[in-house]
């Protein structure tokens, strides 16, 4: 029977998805039964008591007396007197009992709100603005900056938020993982490159099927191709976008002609960009799994206002390489079995490289950081992109994106910030 996964995190790994309760053990100093959990990730036990204030005290009975005894102003030293034991038991409970109460008030501690901002120019002038409500809506790393900076100097965020703030820095990891050899160029094309209808481009993208994903918990991932001369040969349309540099080179002014003139032969028609003579490239574009030491910190250098600059672990994971691995072999087998051609995988691609960190590359798509969640202690924002615990601060970026999913994020960020504008500040004015 499998194991439920439960909502206790591992103390050592910060995991919850990877742990599974694991029976009990009976305490000897009252006989109570203690939960224990597992946790997949680490491969480390721990229990309920783990979590407890008095976790490896002995003599726990005589907590409460203890405790009732100081509220009575009776010294440690009295205490020790009349339960006949030793001061430094008492000392090591008031330092826990003190940490318990600072870990209550920083749960319970009422919203705060911003009162006002400073703005800064290129001169070097300064001024301070009144602040009723702020919106962050800077890209996926400067949010960021904007946020640590402002945790380095307030500590706005307490708990787990504190921690969760930078971390889970994702991008979309892209791979180019080889070349097609076909033999009809046109029909390949006229499948998988740039498609144009009603006036409209649309680029073609082979998405990972659900059901494969789901049975290899892979990550999602799509491919594409993109049409490329050989190295060292010539390229008409790369010379047409280069337009001063064709008539430079007047030879090749028929040759562009002629490509240009099949390439309007097909948009009329069949309605797809061809381009004649060029190499099929196969690229893979793939979610990242979010991993806290894939983060975001502020570095020592600062700009010219005096705020640190940042400095960027990017950190890949073992099951992000290997979704990428078994999707290239996916795609290779498909695009044969259906007779477009014959793919060229690059060799390094493999599974027995731990993470492929020097073969993937990053395409500018800046996310997480101030993740969203309904739970203060793990996310920084809200549901409604509101910074837990300032009533008056709002993050529109695309560093709240817990996961990235494996495209642009452009359009998700768009539908965040359009549904901020409608209903998150509306809600703010009531």
């Amino acid at each position: 029977m499998k194991k439920k996964a439960c909502v206790r995190e591992c103390p050592i790994c910060k995991s919850r998805e990877k742990v599974i309760r694991k029976g009990f053990y009976e305490r000897e100093s009252d006989r109570k039964k203690i939960q224990k959990y597992y946790c997949k990730s680490c491969d480390k036990s721990f229990s309920e008591q783990t979590f407890s204030y008095d976790y490896r005290l002995r003599k726990r009975h005589l907590n409460q007396i203890i405790f009732k005894l100081l509220c009575k102003s009776v010294s440690q030293r009295g205490i020790a007197q009349i339960l006949n034991i030793k001061q430094e038991m008492i000392a090591l409970r008031i330092k826990r009992y003190g940490l318990k109460a600072r870990e209550h008030l920083e749960k319970t501690r009422s919203t705060e709100d911003l009162s006002e901002v400073e703005v800064a120019n290129f001169r070097g002038e300064r001024r301070r603005l009144p602040c009723p409500r702020l919106v962050v809506a800077a890209g996926g790393l400067e949010s960021n900056r904007i946020l640590l900076w402002l945790q380095e100097r307030r500590g706005f965020l307490r708990g787990g938020a504190q921690e969760a703030l930078g971390r889970g820095f994702m991008d979309h990891p892209c791979l180019e993982a080889g070349w097609v050899e076909t033999e009809d160029a046109y029909n390949f094309q006229k499948t998988f490159n740039t498609q144009i209808r009603s006036g409209r481009k649309y680029s073609v993208r082979l998405s990972a099927p659900e059901k494969w994903m789901q049975e290899g918990g892979r990550l999602n991932v799509s491919a594409g191709f993109l049409m490329k001369g050989k190295e060292g040969t010539f390229d008409p349309y790369a010379e047409y976008r280069n337009f001063r540099s064709l008539w430079r080179h007047p030879g090749r002014i028929g040759e562009t002609v002629s490509s240009l003139a099949a390439t309007a032969g097909a948009l009329v028609r069949d309605g797809f960009v061809y381009k004649r003579g060029l190499v099929p490239t196969f690229g893979v574009m793939c979610e990242q799994e979010a991993l806290p030491g894939s983060r975001i910190t502020l570095g020592r250098e600062k700009d010219r206002f005096g705020v640190p600059r940042l400095s960027l672990h990017w950190e890949i994971s073992p099951r992000t390489w290997q979704t990428v691995v078994k999707f290239c072999r996916l795609v290779k087998g498909e695009v044969e079995r259906l007779g477009y051609g014959k793919v060229n995988l690059r060799r390094e691609i493999m599974e027995e490289i731990a993470d492929g960190r020097e073969l993937l590359t990053d395409v500018n798509h800046h996310m997480g950081g101030t993740v969203m969640g309904t739970d203060p202690e793990r996310s920084v924002v809200d549901e409604n992109l509101k910074v837990h615990r300032i009533k008056n601060l709002w993050v529109a970026s695309s560093s709240v994106f817990p996961s990235s999913s494996h495209s642009n994020p452009t359009l998700t960020l768009l539908a965040l910030v359009h549904r901020l504008s409608e209903h998150g500040l509306e809600q703010a004015n009531r």
